[in-house]
């Protein structure tokens, strides 16, 4: 049995480690300006979405349709300023923390969980990849909530 001490130091470790994520996702988020490679994103997602759901059909290896998608129902949403475009990726990014916990703590035990859970956090690849408008995140996340499933399925 757990001591009371132990679980509030482990719940609060959780939290900073989550506090910290968003903190490195999103501030500073707005600083760089738009590369070629996002206008290009942005520049698809602001077409109809006949057209967009008309890709789907010609996708190609490099065509992010499903991002596109949900990029053109975002600016809809929240606007057209380059915090509000890159707000989605980031989001995506810290959203991928949960599963990541997830993975961890069935691959391994709970300490070693938790400082997965902080390199996730200070990852300078991750922030990176959060703060561009691009559909890695996106990936990433489905990609570890597929994980999860599988591993909890077994």
């Amino acid at each position: 049995m757990r001591k009371p001490k132990e679980i509030v130091q482990w719940r609060f470790a959780f939290l900073a480690i989550i506090l910290i994520t968003a903190n490195t996702r999103f501030i500073g988020i707005e600083n760089s300006p738009i590369s070629p490679s996002e206008a290009t994103i942005y520049f698809k997602a602001l077409v109809p979405i006949s057209v967009i759901l008309l890709s789907f059909s010609f996708a190609t290896s490099q065509d992010s349709s499903f991002f596109t998608l949900i990029l053109h129902y975002w600016i809809s949403l929240l606007g057209k300023s380059e915090a509000a475009l890159r707000a989605l990726p980031a989001l995506f990014s810290f959203l991928a923390l949960f599963p990541f916990f997830g993975i961890s703590r069935i691959l391994f035990n709970k300490r070693i969980a938790y400082t997965a859970l902080a390199l996730y956090a200070f990852s300078p690849g991750l922030t990176i990849f959060a703060q561009e408008l691009s559909p890695y995140s996106l990936f990433l996340f489905f990609s570890l909530v597929s994980t999860w499933s599988l591993l909890m399925a077994i």
